[in-house]
């Protein structure tokens, strides 16, 4: 009986840290997740990710697409609206890398079946003419470092084989979705 008191607590202990948090993803598994994205099949759920999880898991994954999708362009923001990051269990947004194959040009003809997950968006782009925006202060200090603003149809692609199951950490995981893009004729910021 007193092996068996020991051993209760022990296999409690063990599964309620299997189950309360997930690890950064392997080599072998961002590697297999790349793979899925690629083939365009959906992967493995990423569940119960921590913040840092997600940001390590986020940089294994681009590491690996970069030399597949070539030069960054760009950044993406996710999970952007209380309404969404209520869904994904957070209350932060998140980002991505946009790379330079994913942004196409108006009139561009996409694949109905362009991802594993596909979903499409009403969206902007916008140019960031200055550095001057990593200091801003205010909206019309963000405004001022702008130079364009890009009308987007955004083709992301949640990838995973139940959107649902992420948390916010695995939305960034997956670099936000990141797949392709629509991009409209550029208007100018207006100069205030």
């Amino acid at each position: 009986m007193t092996k068996l008191r020991h051993l209760i607590p022990l296999a409690l202990s063990v599964a309620f840290a299997t189950n309360a948090h997930a690890a950064c993803l392997t080599d072998a598994q961002a590697a297999d997740l790349v793979a899925n994205y690629l083939a365009r099949i959906p992967a493995a759920n990423i569940e119960n990710l921590s913040d840092a999880d997600g940001a390590c898991t986020r940089a294994k994954v681009n590491a690996l697409l970069a030399p597949r999708l070539g030069k960054v362009v760009g950044y993406k923001a996710g999970l952007t609206n209380p309404a969404v990051q209520k869904r994904f269990n957070t209350d932060k947004p998140v980002w991505g890398k946009l790379y330079e194959g994913m942004v196409l040009q108006s009139g561009a003809t996409v694949e109905a079946a362009f991802g594993a997950r596909p979903l499409y968006e009403a969206d902007m782009l916008v140019r960031v003419k200055s550095a001057a925006i990593n200091q801003a202060k205010t909206p019309m200090d963000v405004l001022e470092a702008i130079d364009q603003v890009i009308p987007f149809i955004e083709l992301p692609d949640l990838l995973v084989q139940a959107p649902p199951k992420l948390n916010g950490a695995g939305v960034g995981a997956i670099n936000v979705g990141a797949r392709l893009g629509v991009a409209g004729a550029p208007l100018p910021v207006p100069v205030l």
